[in-house]
């Protein structure tokens, strides 16, 4: 090219399994149409920039990007063509030294040996005097559609620009982590990691999807038919939880299905209000805590794994785990097995994978609560209660709460003390006998809670309530456990979903950033344990405040009005609802797990 080497600064790269170089402007047929930057899962990526004079930059002998043109935000898109002069160039050996000299060969382009940082705005391509073609049909003309990988050049660039840590999390190869925006990593890797996935709820898709936004292929094994999404009760999932949903991409999900809700207000039987407190600390943009309907929630998170990509088995109950020091064998009770490099075990307070990690582990604690959950459809009744509020009562012989939906219907729950209630016991009524049970229980405390219940509709009932205070093994070997599996607080704490959350976010960027499973398995815990713990306790505190006993009734009233004006208050409940995981990698050292 006359007056020296081309300059060209932009993304280049191409398809995992092709072998030749885009730009943004490359013909859309020859690419993986994305929408959205989450959704470049797996795929192998790095960004690169390309500059002839860039303070700092090495060149590559050799590169030259033929039949480039002008590829700025408004021209017209240019292809790049492969050819022999630019696959001879990609078999020359590259200064791996990358210190900041540079090795320069004719006319050809030069490749800044830097990643661009996380929010410096992409540029346009440019080439001065090039010769170009017209655009082909079907041209890529956003950005989004030019993030790929430049495979066999970037195999190379690997060396020199990784941004993360390299490690072993593979079946055998390196790995290196490339930042391509503030929210999203893609790991490179010679040979693919897969995980397995147990557990269908909320902690098991979030995992799914966190895993494979970091590159890992995930199969979700589910032990249930799939779900209509109606079953179960309702329930609020607070600002933290939305904020590590914000970082799958998958927040829309829960706000368009639930309502925001804002505060929690406190009665006592007589009807006395005994405080309120806010639902959490927003985030940035306003949001507030949202409430719907767990397995609504459960529902769109698996269809939202099942949209990006991964492998979704529904009616898939493990029966058997071999484990091994390289990966595991799962067996299904259909007799069918599969094998992995990670099994994640999302499969609640009764988790079977727990207890092949630890056979010793304790089992879950009944709190002494059993939960039942119902809807009052279309009611003039939400009229008495105000609007994005959870109205609670501490009642002489059950705690009842109740929230108004924009529709005008109100979703509510009953807790009753007593003891484990058997299976037999629960088949031996129906649900309008378990209807007609509440109602006695609440038929002598102020407000609409009675009223509500008899005229309502219940869809959960006789459900036992349990917890784990702490849980002595959270990994083994390839092995671990998310959500409600490591660390179950009682629904009082209004933290289970928002946890598991966290949880999947904590986990995937651990993986993503270690160097080993069994270090990143291990910072995992150790960045989660202490918290998750400390709101498990706090959450049993609560539950026990709901069945005070007869002399604890006596006094609950004023105790709890006390409580609420100079204990329990918005700020300090911050540290629970004001938690923010991270994407971006952890500047803190990994402590030990036991530490």
């Amino acid at each position: 090219m006359p007056g020296g080497p081309a300059r060209v600064s932009g993304l280049v790269g191409c398809l995992p399994g092709e072998q030749h170089p885009v730009l943004v402007g490359q013909r859309r047929d020859a690419l993986q149409v994305v929408g959205h930057e989450r959704e470049l899962l797996g795929a192998q990526l790095v960004e690169h920039r390309l500059a002839g004079a860039d303070e700092g930059s090495v060149g590559l002998p050799g590169l030259r990007l033929p039949q480039l043109g002008h590829l700025d935000e408004h021209g017209a898109p240019v292809p790049v063509g492969p050819g022999p002069a630019h696959e001879a160039a990609l078999d020359e050996p590259v200064d791996e030294g990358c210190r900041g000299g540079r090795a320069q060969t004719g006319g050809g382009a030069q490749l800044a040996c830097r990643l661009r940082s996380v929010d410096e705005p992409v540029e346009a391509a440019q080439i001065r005097g090039a010769e170009s073609e017209a655009a082909a049909d079907g041209v890529v003309e956003g950005l989004d559609g030019a993030l790929v990988l430049l495979h066999r050049v970037s195999e190379r660039l690997g060396q020199l620009l990784p941004v993360g840590r390299t490690g072993g999390l593979t079946g055998g190869g390196h790995q290196h982590t490339f930042r391509i925006s503030k929210h999203s990593n893609l790991v490179r890797k010679a040979t693919k990691m897969k995980a397995l996935v147990v557990g269908g709820g909320i902690a098991g898709p979030a995992a799914a999807l966190a895993l494979r936004q970091v590159g890992i292929e995930t199969v979700l094994l589910e032990a249930w038919p799939r779900s209509d999404g109606e079953a179960g009760s309702w329930f609020t999932l607070a600002p933290n939880g939305l904020h590590a949903l914000d970082l799958l991409g998958a927040r829309s999900l829960a706000t368009q299905i639930g309502f925001p809700s804002e505060r929690n207000v406190m009665v006592g039987a007589t009807g006395r209000v005994l405080g309120s407190m806010g639902l959490g600390v927003p985030l940035d943009d306003g949001t507030v805590a949202v409430t719907t309907k767990r397995s609504r929630l459960s529902a769109a998170l698996v269809g939202e794994v099942e949209r990006r990509g991964a492998d979704v088995r529904h009616a898939s109950r493990v029966a058997h785990v071999v484990s091994r020091p390289d990966g595991v064998t799962v067996a299904l009770e259909d007799g069918s097995t599969l094998d992995a490099d990670l099994l994640v075990g999302a499969d609640g307070v009764r988790s079977l994978v727990r207890g092949v990690i630890d056979p010793a582990a304790a089992p879950a604690r009944y709190v002494g609560l059993t939960n039942f959950g119902g809807i009052t459809e279309r009611t003039p009744l939400a009229a008495s209660l105000p609007a994005r509020q959870w109205h609670f009562v501490f009642g002489s012989r059950a705690f009842f709460g109740a929230h108004p939906t924009p529709e005008g219907d109100v979703v509510w729950f009953v807790n009753v003390p007593g003891p484990v209630i058997t299976p037999v016991e629960r088949a031996a009524r129906t649900s309008e006998q378990w209807r007609d049970h509440l109602v006695g229980l609440l038929a002598t405390d102020a407000g609409p809670a009675a009223d509500l219940v008899r005229t309502g509709r219940l869809e959960l009932w006789a459900d036992n309530t349990h917890d784990l205070p702490r849980v002595a093994r959270w990994h083994r070997e390839r092995m671990v456990i998310v959500g409600d599996a490591a660390h179950a607080p009682s629904p009082s704490s209004g933290q289970g979903a928002s946890l598991a959350l966290e949880d999947a976010v904590v986990l995937a960027t651990c993986l993503r950033d270690a160097g080993s499973v069994e270090d990143a398995l291990t910072a995992y815990e150790s960045r989660r344990r202490g918290r998750v713990e400390r709101i498990v306790a706090a959450g049993a505190r609560s539950s026990s405040s709901k069945i005070p006993g007869r002399v604890g009734r006596t006094v609950r009233d004023a105790m709890m009005m006390l409580v609420f004006r100079f204990v329990v208050t918005d700020r300090s409940s911050a540290w629970v609802t004001g938690h923010r995981v991270r994407w971006e990698p952890d500047p803190r050292p990994a402590l030990p797990s036991g530490a």
